[in-house]
C-alpha cells in the first residue's frame, strides 16, 4: 500500500506536495471529466549510466499516464519547456 507521505514544495516551503513510494503525485484534470487523474513523477535514472541520452537533471519518469503525448506535453509545458516526449 501506498503512505500518505507529504513534502515541502521547494518554491516556498509552505504548501505540501503528496509523494508515495519515492515518486511526486501531480493530480490532472481532464475537459469535461468530473474526476482527477492522478500522475506518478519521479527524476528518471538511466541503468545504463548515458546521460547523453537521457540528461538527469530535466528527464522524468511519468506512471498512469493515460492522456497521451499532446497531453502529457500541455501538462508539463505549465512548468517549463518540454523538448521529447
Amino acid at each position: 500500500a501506498m503512505g500518505g507521505e507529504r513534502r515541502s514544495a521547494a518554491n516556498n516551503g509552505s504548501a505540501e506536495v503528496p509523494t508515495a513510494n519515492g515518486f511526486t503525485l501531480l493530480r490532472v484534470r481532464k475537459q469535461g471529466v468530473p474526476f482527477a487523474t492522478v500522475l506518478y513523477i519521479k527524476a528518471h535514472r538511466s541503468k545504463k549510466g548515458s546521460e547523453e541520452d537521457l540528461p538527469g537533471d530535466r528527464t522524468i519518469f511519468v506512471a498512469n499516464a493515460d492522456c497521451g503525448e499532446a497531453g502529457l506535453r500541455e501538462v508539463f509545458e505549465k512548468f517549463g519547456e518540454v523538448q521529447k516526449i
